[in-house]
């Protein structure tokens, strides 16, 4: 997913609960990247990935 497509999934209510944006380089508007994350399982640390 591009940051804008992630951006517009939480804007609409759609992003899975458990990923968490974590920044976002630019604004809210045009991000050219951001960071999310996410848990992946209870007992293991969170990931995190940025996109392009």
């Amino acid at each position: 997913m591009t940051a804008q497509e992630i951006l517009g999934a939480w804007r609409d209510g759609d992003l899975d609960p458990a990923v968490r944006i974590v920044s976002v380089d630019g604004d809210l508007d045009n991000p050219r990247s951001l960071t999310y994350a996410w848990q992946a399982t209870p007992d293991r640390d969170e990931f995190r990935m940025r996109t392009r």
